[in-house]
């Protein structure tokens, strides 16, 4: 190839790479290393902020992050090799506030943490049809838990606040209904039954209190 063809080959080469740095630049999308991740594509707004960050770790783990003009991480969705797939949403401080997954087995899940980090309510749902949702007061301690394995069965448990099971409520599918105290040393006090007949059964289990 003579030496001028060479040439212009050359240039219409760095001009086409050229073009292609500009729409990037254009369009914000910058690939390659983010100084402050390894191996991320970001996207950045018209001030050069990062809003928009793209990347594969080193785990196989895919992730997608959006950010506000302050930097902060406010959503993030990933799924891993495992076929884990995650969803955190922060408030406005970056503080991780919730979390919703789905395992590969198909359980699925929810969790709520107030500003100090703290669970304050969980919910999981498992292949089997189980179902349940847990509340926490301020402390972290567990107070109410409502569900059921799915096949009509409800149930509601109530502790107090060192944790400690106190009340439950429940119905079957059938149309029963159960009422239960215990003293907070899991042993049932007091009980009371709705049979599917409709009638009404009471029954005091122990009347003094756990040692």
């Amino acid at each position: 190839m003579p030496m001028t063809q060479r040439l212009l080959s050359c240039l219409l080469l760095l001009g086409c790479l050229w073009l292609l740095v500009s729409m990037l630049s254009t369009l914000g999308l910058l690939a390659g290393a983010d100084p402050s991740t390894d191996d991320s594509i970001v996207i950045r707004d018209d001030e050069g902020r990062v809003r928009i960050r793209l990347a594969v770790g080193a785990d196989g783990t895919a992730r997608i992050e959006t950010l506000d003009t302050k930097g902060n991480s406010r959503v993030a969705m990933s799924t891993d090799e495992k076929g884990t797939a995650a969803l955190d949403i922060n408030d406005i401080q970056g503080r991780p506030r919730i979390a919703a997954f789905t395992y590969a087995d198909n359980e699925a899940g929810m969790q709520m943490l107030d500003p100090d980090g703290t669970l304050r309510l969980a919910s999981v749902n498992f292949p089997n049809g189980q179902s349940w949702v847990r509340q926490f007061d301020a402390q972290g301690t567990l107070r109410l838990t409502t569900g059921g394995p799915g096949k009509g069965n409800v149930s509601c448990y109530f502790f107090d606040a060192k944790g400690r099971p106190r009340m439950s409520l429940g119905t079957t599918s059938s149309g029963a209904c159960l009422i239960e105290q215990s003293d907070g040393g899991k042993v049932v006090r007091y009980s009371s039954r709705t049979t599917d007949d409709g009638k009404l059964v009471h029954q005091v289990v122990r009347d003094e209190p756990t040692p």
